[in-house]
């Protein structure tokens, strides 16, 4: 059951972004730590597994007809599908899987974004994803703190994640601070191999993210 007072503040924000000329990037779900939304419970606590159970690409399914479909904004009476305001939907914040499994999450991400294009053909659809690079793909010495290998088996890989038809861009994020990677020059090569890889898809591609500290710039 929705909370009928959030939704009137997500309307809202909505109008006001309206009113002032503002577009915006709406986040489907979040999936990344410590957000305590349904991704952390819907599989019983086994979060690796929200990909492939039922139930939760139910629910998920359900709250795309609830959210993209169905609510019309009480300050304006547009319904979502049909906002202007609305840039794009990320179908899914920082998707990531613990065992590294590639294919699990490929599946979901074609499967979902096919969806929310079923219920709304008027908005464009990316992913929402750091973009760390698959250990295969010929970027994967541009992911942070390579040649470690951790960001290669998270669960993404950008390229192929953003492959779909259903995929209209290519979307990445920057959290160097997080990552632990203190180099300008870092910034620089991450966000052109983000560019050559999604040229190879014929893509436009869009900085989404970035961390609000001092070290995320780019080198001149």
């Amino acid at each position: 059951q929705y909370n009928e007072e959030v939704w009137k503040a997500i309307d809202y924000i909505l109008d006001q972004m309206s009113q002032n000329g503002i577009r915006v990037i709406v986040a489907l779900i979040d999936y990344w730590k410590k957000t305590d939304g349904y991704a952390d419970w819907c599989a019983g606590g086994d979060k690796d597994s929200f990909y492939t159970n039922s139930y939760c690409q139910q629910i998920y399914q359900n709250h795309i007809k609830t959210f993209v479909n169905s609510r019309r904004n009480t300050y304006n009476g547009r319904l979502y599908k049909e906002d202007p305001t609305i840039f794009a939907w990320d179908i899914l914040n920082e998707p990531r899987q613990t065992a590294g499994d590639y294919s699990t999450v490929q599946k979901w991400i074609d499967m979902m974004a096919s969806f929310v294009k079923s219920v709304d053909p008027n908005h464009m659809v990316t992913v929402g994803e750091e973009g760390f690079f698959g250990p295969n793909d010929p970027h994967v010495n541009c992911n942070p703190s390579y040649p470690d290998s951790w960001p290669s088996y998270e669960g993404q890989d950008f390229t192929n994640n953003h492959r779909s038809k259903d995929i209209d861009f290519t979307a990445v994020h920057a959290w160097p601070d997080n990552w632990k990677v203190y180099s300008p020059s870092f910034m620089t090569q991450w966000v052109n191999c983000h560019i050559e890889a999604s040229a190879s898809l014929g893509k436009p591609m869009l900085l989404e993210e970035v961390c609000p500290f001092s070290f995320c710039c780019l080198s001149s």
